[in-house]
């Protein structure tokens, strides 16, 4: 039984296994699992996943992919050098003591920092917060990119992500109507650098203000404890 609830809650899986049998068998299978109301929503979901195609995605696709995955992580790690110059605490540990953060809880964090500091540069704070604004609005994108799977979208050569929204503690099918948000290979190229653009700024505001003095001061007084 534990095998079939797997299946079950991974109707791709299920309808690969069990294409050449009726629909009426695969409800009864996911009768077996789920009762009364999520039965009902799981066939929804079976339904929806079965009927619509995968996306063919290309090489360049992945590619976009890749570089938006990657630099939302770099301005993270951007964010928790940042915090260990503000917060003026060595860098190692700061890297510990941030690893359980989300994303979100990061920028809460450093947010709070930056509210609850006094700054010498003229709109520091201010850029700091446009920052993490920034970082927030890509998001989304890379939230698909890492945990979605993808199907056609509804212009002209353009995927749009699938996935099951929990956060409102109802589960939501998210992608499957035509409205929904879907994204062009340039969309993806606009947004990618974008991404490479949040790190650049994030970068210079670092340097410019002063706190990559403080991280390199921290490093040579680690390396001289270390003598």
């Amino acid at each position: 039984m534990r095998g079939n609830c797997y299946l079950a809650a991974q109707p791709d899986v299920l309808h690969k296994q069990l294409s050449g049998f009726s629909c009426s068998l695969l409800v009864r299978q996911l009768q077996r699992c789920f009762r009364h109301p999520l039965q009902r929503f799981v066939e929804h979901v079976f339904f929806l996943v079965s009927e619509m195609p995968e996306a063919v995605l290309s090489d360049e696709h992945y590619i976009l992919f890749g570089r938006i995955a990657y630099g939302y992580a770099a301005a993270e790690t951007g964010f928790k050098l940042l915090l260990a110059a503000m917060t003026k605490t060595d860098i190692g540990l700061m890297m510990v003591l941030s690893e359980p953060y989300t994303a979100k809880q990061l920028r809460d964090v450093v947010q709070s920092i930056a509210h609850a500091s006094t700054f010498d540069g003229k709109n520091e704070k201010d850029q700091l917060i446009g920052l993490l604004g920034e970082h927030k609005r890509l998001t989304p994108i890379r939230t698909a990119v890492a945990h979605f799977r993808w199907t056609n979208g509804t212009r002209e050569n353009s995927i749009r992500p699938v996935s099951l929204d929990i956060r409102s503690g109802k589960a939501i099918p998210r992608g499957y109507e035509d409205s929904e948000r879907d994204y062009t290979v340039d969309d993806l190229v606009t947004l990618a650098n974008d991404m490479f653009k949040l790190n650049n700024d994030l970068r210079n505001f670092i340097r410019k203000n002063g706190y990559e003095d403080i991280l390199e001061a921290s490093i040579q007084s680690k390396d001289q404890d270390d003598d």
